[in-house]
């Protein structure tokens, strides 16, 4: 009766470990199903963007913007580097002409106090010799005013010509502004086209759609229009993002 006993316990341990081996290779069977089901999933969406970027023509505007990044940089650096140049022109031309301009008027404001004093004294004791070196002294000032004049004009119109940079920078800040618009037209092209049906809602796409008009500088008379960032993240809140 011992004897059955111990067989019997022994055959049930075969068999508990017989059945953990079993276990053991499906949860090994499974997992690897499963990993290998992951992978194949992430595979297919990466299929299905491409042929959607390669549908809607997107793939060749990636491979321009890829271009016109770069290009982008080096135009805002250009401007920036322009503008630097004509600030300085303008800083350089305005201390050339301070001292001039402060020289004529201070020497106006001193003679013109000299002949008040020479007025006054006139009346009480008259002086003829110290009129004429007064006078003297007075055309030699007017003789130095167009000479100081015309260096003044001089740094003035270098002051203007300075200014010839917003004409070239404003046509590259304008071919960036083109680029940007074009790309954020272009990705929210690519959102909306690849929204989750339950995430597509009219209200979500109508927002997308005021989106794309661009930045509102009147939102008053635009109140449909996307107009803060808050609106911009709660649009790509609603689509998951």
């Amino acid at each position: 009766m011992v004897l059955m006993e111990a067989v019997e316990e022994i055959a049930g341990s075969v068999v508990d470990v017989n059945e953990r081996r079993i276990f053991s290779k499906e949860v090994t069977e499974n997992k690897s199903a499963t990993g290998k089901n992951i992978i194949d999933q992430v595979g297919q969406l990466t299929r299905n963007l491409h042929n959607s970027l390669r549908e809607l023509g997107y793939d060749k505007r990636l491979e321009s913007l890829a271009t016109e990044m770069p290009e982008a940089q080096d135009k805002l650096s250009y401007v920036a580097i322009k503008t630097e140049q004509a600030a300085d022109r303008t800083l350089n031309a305005t201390e050339i002409a301070m001292p001039i301009q402060e020289k004529l008027s201070s020497e106006a404001m001193q003679l013109s106090e000299k002949w008040k004093n020479a007025f006054e004294e006139q009346r009480v004791q008259p002086d003829t010799e110290k009129f004429k070196l007064l006078l003297i002294e007075t055309l030699g000032y007017i003789d130095k005013v167009p000479e100081r004049a015309d260096a003044t004009n001089t740094q003035l119109i270098e002051i203007m010509m300075a200014q010839d940079f917003q004409d070239l920078t404003g046509q590259v800040i304008k071919k960036i502004t083109a680029m940007v618009q074009s790309l954020e037209h272009d990705l929210l092209q690519l959102l909306l086209a690849n929204v989750p049906p339950e995430k597509r809602q009219t209200q979500t796409i109508d927002s997308a759609q005021h989106l794309m008009n661009g930045p509102v500088t009147n939102p008053e008379k635009n109140p449909d229009t996307v107009s803060s960032q808050d609106q911009v993240d709660d649009l790509l809140a609603s689509l998951g993002f």
